[in-house]
């Protein structure tokens, strides 16, 4: 007695490419500089980039103005955690973690320095302070090789999206 063991190539091939096209990202729909865009309830606006740079890298700020934050307690979170959902890619598709992603005042306050000895800028108090008025304007740092170039910001919005609102968001960086 002989067993065929053949599955359907059809339903095999058809799981196959669902399988694969379930792990690509999808087609980021893409928005200019100093276009507003949702993110979840959140509006969001990219208004411009700036970059340093050292020895062998190059940090990448991207300013961005948030709007529509419920309050003290959400910018806290997207403070401590929103940076996974930011990536910037080079022209040569290199993709990059976003390093930090904190209210604009937060951020020069830690990275700044008031005098030649090394002391903060701001006090510790000042810390505590920095969300008692929901910020709006804030930065996403990468760090990138020096000689990367042709930069675009990609934001997941998978986890957020509202009715229309695009999964994948692509903002390129014109400097």
């Amino acid at each position: 007695m002989r067993l065929n063991r053949a599955v359907p190539a059809g339903p095999a091939i058809a799981l196959l490419l669902l399988l694969l096209n379930a792990c690509t990202d999808p087609t980021p729909t893409k928005y200019a500089m100093h276009t507003p865009f949702g993110f979840g309830n959140t509006q969001i606006t990219v208004d411009s980039t700036e970059a340093t740079e050292d020895m062998n890298k190059k940090s990448i700020l991207v300013h961005l103005r948030m709007t529509n934050l419920d309050g003290a307690s959400q910018a806290r979170v997207a403070s401590q955690s929103w940076d996974q959902w930011f990536k910037l890619t080079d022209r040569n598709g290199k993709k990059y973690k976003c390093f930090r992603f904190q209210p604009t005042d937060y951020y020069y306050q830690n990275f700044h320095y008031a005098g030649r000895g090394g002391e903060q800028a701001w006090s510790s108090q000042d810390k505590e302070d920095i969300f008692s008025t929901v910020p709006s304007d804030w930065i996403m740092h990468f760090d990138v090789p020096s000689d990367a170039e042709g930069f675009t910001l990609l934001l997941n919005n998978m986890t957020f999206h509202q009715g229309s609102q695009p999964i994948a968001i692509a903002v390129p960086l014109d400097r």
